[in-house]
């Protein structure tokens, strides 16, 4: 996962427009990194929306899906 993009994108939660660099969602909090949680590979929200780890192979819970199971 190289692709370390600066631009700007839209956050998966809320929408609002952010860049590459932040961490987190200025608008909502949002983490922006997706973690596999078997493993333990991570890689930034905009690099690759993955439906299963690439080093694994476990399936990813996008952070709406696992926000839906905590409520």
């Amino acid at each position: 996962m190289g692709n370390q993009a600066t631009g700007a994108f839209k956050c998966p939660r809320c929408g609002a427009t952010t860049i590459g660099n932040f961490d987190n969602c200025p608008e909502c909090g949002l983490s922006l990194h997706v973690g596999c949680p078997e493993c333990g590979q991570e890689w930034r929200y905009w690099e690759a929306d993955y439906a299963f780890c690439p080093k694994c192979g476990t399936r990813i819970e996008t952070r709406i899906e696992q926000e839906q199971t905590v409520r």
